[in-house]
Order: structure tokens, then C-alpha cells, then sequence
């Protein structure tokens, strides 16, 4: 983490963490509550990157909050088109160089993709204080917070998909 004493007061900020299966039994989601809102979207700082996969160029915007704690990711080609995303809406992504960028329709994707263009491991978390929001938690504030809760789990990358896709998931001690 970069910054310990940002993430200890982020940390202090969450009341409560529970484990349980997932709609589908297949993985353990992490339920948390919190005492305050636990980021704002203005503390997210974005990098745009690029890569080939499937022989095309694909986007990806990778953003973190200076401590690290949390991760958000958007798919798009960085292009001013409406890439169809979350029904074309419009975001405002401030960028590590400082600039506000605007993108439309960019999309979710998932964090075994996400992995390939930077984004560091990390797991979709629920935040039950703030409407059931899925909110991307690094990989060193989730053991941050087993370690406080005092949780049986530990954060493990594991494979996601037969063609070799890992992501980072609770595994039961």
C-alpha cells in the first residue's frame, strides 16, 4: 500500500465484513458495511491502457485511489464514440496527468481481463451501506480487512476460466 495512513483511516471506515456463497454457489462474496461513504469517485486517478487481444486493439481505463485500497476499471477504446456500456452514459474520469476525461458507454468487464491491462488483483466486494454497490477492493486491503474481522479466509488468485484466466478470490482456511 502506499499510503498506510490513508488506508487506516479507510480501513477504520468499515464496520463489518461477512462472508457468504455467492447467488450461484460457486465463490465466497465479501459483504461489507461501512460508517461513512468508503471513497469518492473524485479519489479515483485514471490510466488508459491498450493491448491486442483476440487480434484487436482493446481499451481498458485502470484507476486506483492514491492508497490503493480500491480499484475501478472501464472498458472502452478511449475513442469519443458510445460504446454502448451502462445504457451510453457518460464518465468523467480524472486521469493520473491531471486531466478530466469523458468517455460513453464504456463497460464493466471483469478483473481476470482487467489483470491483462494493469489493474493489479483485486476483488468485487459488496458495500451494503451504500445500496448493494460492487466495489473493487485491492488485494492487500482485503487481507487488511480478514485481518481485522478476523475472518477464516485468505485472498487467492486461482484460475477463473479454462482458458487460463485468473482472478483473485476468498478461499476458506
Amino acid at each position: 500500500m502506499k499510503d498506510n495512513q490513508a488506508l487506516q483511516a479507510r480501513l477504520n471506515r468499515v464496520t463489518n465484513v461477512e462472508i457468504k456463497r455467492d447467488v450461484n454457489d460457486w465463490d465466497w462474496d465479501m459483504l461489507i458495511a461501512t460508517s461513512e461513504k468508503l471513497y469518492s469517485s473524485s479519489e479515483l486517478i485514471y490510466e488508459f491502457k491498450e493491448l491486442e487481444l483476440d487480434g484487436k486493439n482493446r481499451g481498458c481505463f485502470v484507476g486506483s485511489t492514491k492508497d490503493g485500497a480500491i480499484i475501478s476499471c472501464v472498458m472502452h477504446s478511449g475513442s469519443d464514440k458510445n460504446e454502448g456500456g451502462f445504457g451510453g452514459a457518460e464518465m468523467a474520469l480524472k486521469m493520473k496527468d491531471g486531466t478530466l476525461r469523458t468517455i460513453r458507454g464504456g463497460w464493466s468487464g471483469r478483473p481476470g481481463v482487467h489483470r491483462l491491462f494493469g489493474s493489479g488483483e483485486y476483488l468485487m466486494a459488496v458495500n451494503q451501506t451504500e445500496y448493494n454497490t460492487r466495489i473493487g477492493l485491492s488485494w492487500d486491503f482485503v487481507n487488511a480487512l480478514l485481518a481485522k474481522f478476523n475472518l477464516p479466509f485468505e485472498a487467492r488468485v486461482v484460475p477463473f476460466l479454462s482458458d487460463g484466466e485468473e482472478h483473485l478470490q476468498l478461499v476458506a482456511k
